[in-house]
């Protein structure tokens, strides 16, 4: 057996999970990391394999123990992440994103996962007050702004919300659909419909621009909603 018999086991382990059999590719991948153990990038491709076969306990060990040599790895980290929001251990999920958003800010899929912890845990205090401290981190990046707004929202604080959504959509320059919608709501909750519909019709403009119909439609369906308010008054 020669010593990079590990590397083919590992290689041929990860072609046969990007063909869905996770089984054998599992398989494969474990008998690269028996036969070399201290191998940091075979632990992570075993990591990878469970995560991606849903084994999502087992993969978060295996990447806990490749961090524990190299922290730096913040791909490692936003996966670790992801697999203990899988497991419910949230307090340590909010933990692990902190760190990836506070090294790279613009990783929009750990922010909506943070957000995704927060919610399911209902931990959205301590995920707030992560957001506010990324803010100032990063004070141009529309989404953490556009999160606070969700989750003032979500806690009834509407005046909050409308503050943060606002802020959203001038850094975005209004040309991006969501917070321009999530603000339009945030109007209708408080009654103010003209704005409501001012705000839902830019939103049209720019989600028909991008082609999504189906934000359109519901876009359109709210409009309409705040019209019939507005007729009625």
């Amino acid at each position: 057996m020669t010593t990079n018999n590990y590397v083919i086991y590992s290689d041929y382990g990860q072609v046969l999970a990007s063909k869905g059999l996770f089984d054998e590719g599992i398989e494969n991948v474990r008998r690269a990391v028996a036969i070399n153990p201290e191998w940091i990038q075979g632990r992570e491709k075993l990591a990878n394999v469970l995560q991606g076969k849903g084994l999502d306990a087992e993969a978060a060990a295996e990447f806990e123990l490749v961090l524990r040599i190299k922290p730096d790895k913040i791909d490692t980290r936003n996966n670790f992440a992801v697999a203990l929001v899988n497991i419910k251990q949230y307090d340590k999920a909010i933990e692990q994103f902190t760190r990836v958003l506070t090294e790279d800010p613009k990783r929009v899929r750990a922010l909506n996962n943070l957000y995704k912890a927060g919610v399911e845990s209902g931990k959205l205090d301590k995920v707030q007050d992560v957001i506010l401290g990324l803010q100032i981190k990063d004070p141009n990046n529309f989404e953490f702004y556009q999160k606070a707004g969700l989750i003032y929202g979500i806690q009834g604080n509407m005046d909050a919300a409308i503050v943060q959504l606002e802020k959203a959509c001038r850094l975005s320059n209004y040309q991006t659909t969501e917070p321009m919608g999530f603000l339009s709501q945030a109007y209708a909750a408080k009654k103010d419909f003209i704005r409501a519909a001012d705000m839902a019709q830019k939103a049209i403009e720019v989600a028909q621009k991008e082609n999504r119909d189906d934000i359109v439609a519901q876009l359109k369906a709210s409009l309409e909603s705040y019209q019939r308010t507005m007729k009625g008054n």
